[in-house]
């Protein structure tokens, strides 16, 4: 075995791992985001945009007033809902950490393939929606779950969103141990 493949084994390894249902949309990366693949908050991106009032809006009329926010509020509960350019959210099966997941879907990926996730990554303490880049390791049909499990190490992560998922973890963790314990099953 060789030095590097030694060294990538050690580093897939680097963070805990645990298993979780979370809702995710999966899609190929477009050529331009495959070139800067940086993950980001999508809330705190998308939400300021969709924020934002023109400057005329103190002297319009109420009517199209009304049917301006309505419109802003539209597509806010589209977005929450997944319903922006990479399509729903499904609640799927996934092993995740802070360096990459494993997850469960019908469709199988290329090694190498870049693909781009809006995963919500929601707990008792926080919630966060965040949009992530992974490139797949490894795509292969799984007798045990009758689906394709696809391996993805994350790539483009900053530390922050890094710590978002860390966090996310030890929270998911911590009520896991909370219901355990309140069963009396630990």
């Amino acid at each position: 075995m060789s030095n590097d493949s030694s060294q990538d084994s050690k580093e897939h390894r680097e963070y805990y791992r645990i298993a979780v249902e979370i809702p995710v949309s999966v899609s190929r990366a477009t050529d331009e985001e495959q070139a800067n693949p940086l993950a980001q908050i999508i809330f705190d991106t998308e939400m300021m945009e969709l924020a934002h009032l023109p400057s005329n809006a103190d002297s319009m009329d109420p009517k199209e007033w009304m049917k301006m926010v309505n419109n802003k509020l539209n597509e806010i509960i589209s977005l929450i809902n997944g319903d922006s350019d990479q399509g729903s959210q499904e609640t799927t099966f996934v092993q995740i950490s802070a360096g990459g997941m494993d997850f469960f879907n019908d469709q199988s990926f290329e090694a190498e393939e870049v693909l781009k996730f809006k995963l919500a990554l929601e707990s008792e303490v926080e919630n966060h929606h965040l949009k992530i880049f992974g490139k797949v390791l490894a795509s292969k049909r799984d007798d045990q779950f009758d689906s394709i499990k696809t391996s993805v190490v994350f790539i483009g992560l900053d530390d922050d969103i890094r710590n978002i998922i860390s966090n996310f973890i030890i929270n998911k963790e911590r009520e896991t141990l909370r219901d355990r314990m309140d069963q009396g099953n630990y």
